[in-house]
């Protein structure tokens, strides 16, 4: 025995089973390696890649000062949550998520230490994009 596969099929179905709410609501966004291997795009399989953008865009704004961090997690300059704001990413989960790549030395991930590839190789994100049933941001 022992552990044969360590994480969900990444996809609308499963986030509407796992975290509730409707499939049609959430972006499921992956990698695309292209048929000759050499061609990787990041693409949405269920949904739209606005949100994903619109992290991309902040993120390239760079974090120079805490209030461009505090917009990627939903909250106002001062940190204090602001419900008119969107939350883009699970903090947390993000964390856990890295700790764990880094730990295990995984090759096959979005960064690593052990190989000279400098491309994204393997990720998938979720986010339900009206918010009604997660309300916590993308999360791997």
């Amino acid at each position: 025995m022992g552990v044969y596969q360590t994480q969900e099929r990444a996809e609308a179905s499963f986030a509407e089973s796992y975290f509730g709410g409707n499939k049609e609501d959430y972006d499921v966004i992956k990698i695309d390696i292209g048929d000759d291997f050499n061609l990787y795009e990041i693409e949405a399989t269920d949904g739209n890649t606005d949100s994903w953008e619109a992290i991309w865009n902040m993120c390239q704004q760079g974090f120079s000062s805490n209030s461009n961090y505090f917009k990627l997690l939903g909250l106002n300059p001062s940190g204090v949550a602001d419900t008119s704001l969107n939350v883009h990413v699970d903090v947390d989960n993000l964390i856990d998520y890295m700790l764990t790549i880094f730990y295990g030395g995984n090759f096959d991930s979005p960064v690593s230490k052990f190989s000279k590839i400098t491309i994204q190789i393997t990720f998938f994100v979720i986010d339900d994009r009206t918010k009604n049933a997660m309300d916590s941001g993308f999360c791997s």
